[in-house]
């Protein structure tokens, strides 16, 4: 059995905190009309769980304007959340028809997950440009997180919630998080091999990092330590390279010109 499966299997003991799900349910299943997603206990029942996918059915790829209204909807998703979003009211916001959304998406569960999807893909494709680009490790390591903090600033509170409710979303990301994971430590490991990081058991550096961009996503955090978002990334990066730095180099300016403030500086003015 697959971790993702696994991970399904257990995200499904939760299945009565989870919103009801977008797309049309099994006949017998329904106990009234489901207009919207309700995050309210007890609206699922384990057998129509298990048959829940949390993979979108990839269908053509969309026309110019479908790709509107996908980025449109996108923006909704991800500042409001998705469990009160009922399709109507998506297509009188969008100014299109519901039949042109079941044209992207064969139903409102299906649409979500898809718009989800695409989000968490332009990460991976963001940042696989930006490390392309970077110079060192250092820099592709610092080009490769940004990016997440970046898209990580457009995921409002309640879509965050929203997404650990409903199980096949919040399986979706975990595959997300799972496939950054990876490719940290790939960028690490090459840094190991040429001598740019000291040796260290990469995959453990890799999964604490993310754990800790998971908490910088919480709003208290920032209450508890008075930083910014990209004041707190940046003292992770900071961390994180005086930990990866080999010994012999970990002593005085050496690190600040080779380590995080040159990396930093570099990258600040390129994005301004």
């Amino acid at each position: 059995m697959s971790v993702n499966r696994l991970i399904f299997l257990e995200n499904l003991e939760h299945h009565r905190q989870a919103p009801a799900f977008l797309g049309r349910l099994p006949r017998g299943t329904r106990s009234r009309p489901r207009h919207r997603l309700s995050c309210g206990p007890g609206n699922l029942q384990e057998s129509t769980v298990n048959k829940i996918s949390h993979r979108p059915r990839r269908g053509p790829t969309p026309s110019k304007r479908g790709a509107e209204l996908l980025d449109a909807l996108e923006d909704m998703v991800l500042r409001e959340g998705f469990a009160e979003l009922g399709v109507s009211e998506i297509a009188q916001r969008l100014s299109c028809s519901k039949r042109t959304l079941y044209e992207l998406a064969p139903s409102k569960r299906e649409l979500v997950l898809l718009v989800l999807d695409r989000f968490f893909a332009r990460i991976r494709e963001e940042a696989g440009r930006a490390t392309d680009s970077a110079g060192d490790a250092h820099l592709r390591m610092y080009a490769y997180l940004q990016v997440g903090v970046r898209a990580a600033e457009r995921l409002s509170p309640t879509t965050i919630a929203d997404i650990h409710r409903w199980p096949p979303a919040r399986v979706l990301w975990q595959e997300h998080v799972r496939k950054r994971v990876d490719g940290l430590k790939r960028i690490i490991d090459t840094g190991v091999q040429q001598g740019e990081f000291r040796d260290i058991p990469t995959a453990f550096v890799a999964e604490v990092v993310f754990a800790s961009i998971n908490r910088l996503r919480e709003p208290d955090f920032y209450d508890a330590t008075d930083l910014t978002i990209s004041e707190a990334f940046d003292e992770l990066y900071r961390m994180l390279l005086a930990a990866l730095t080999p010994d012999e180099l970990n002593t005085g300016k050496r690190v600040e010109e080779r380590g995080a403030r040159r990396a930093l500086s570099r990258l600040q003015r390129a994005r301004d």
